[in-house]
């Protein structure tokens, strides 16, 4: 039987043996999302009416409306269809990560050998604002902690993590 469930990730093995990881990578941090958000907000809805309040004015003079209402109504409109705009722009899109087994992981154009990795693993961070948190799958190499993806579900990384765990054909824990 096959399983109707759908994995959140794509895996595809390449012609020379190496393995594509395609996956979302939707978040982009517990603390640093917050910081974001607010920012977004105080700087685009000033910037929002600034731009939309006089194109909201000349159509309600041209439309013979009363300039009263649909100037500000327009504004807002516009003003929250920046905010969105904006908001899906900090989403990062498709990542794909690429293992070669028993050589090493690609990613971001970088290149890491698992002879100079000593741990796979994810890290979880949480905020009051988000319980879930964000995570991400780091390596630890020669005393340096080095982030292989960017910021995703727990569950998530931990299934990318295993997959590079599995490929490598080190025995980690």
């Amino acid at each position: 039987m096959e399983s109707s469930f759908k994995k959140s990730y794509e895996k595809t093995t390449n012609p020379d043996g190496s393995i594509d990881l395609k996956f979302k990578a939707e978040r982009i941090g517990a603390h640093f999302g917050a910081g974001i958000g607010a920012f977004l907000i105080l700087l685009l809805y000033p910037v929002s009416c600034a731009v939309t309040y006089p194109v909201a004015a000349m159509f309600g003079e041209v439309g013979g409306r009363n300039t009263s209402n649909t100037p500000i109504f327009v504004w807002n409109v516009a003003a929250l269809a920046l905010f969105i705009i904006a908001a899906r722009m900090v989403n990062i899109g498709r990542t794909t990560l690429t293992i070669k087994p028993k050589e090493g992981i690609v990613f971001n154009g970088k290149q890491l050998p698992f002879k100079d990795i000593q741990t796979i693993g994810t890290v979880h961070e949480t905020t009051g604002n988000n319980p879930k948190g964000n995570a991400y799958v780091s390596a630890q190499s020669h005393g340096t902690e080095i982030k292989v993806t960017r910021y995703v579900r727990k569950d998530l990384a931990d299934a990318l993590a295993a997959e590079i765990r599995g490929a490598s054909g080190k025995g980690w824990t």
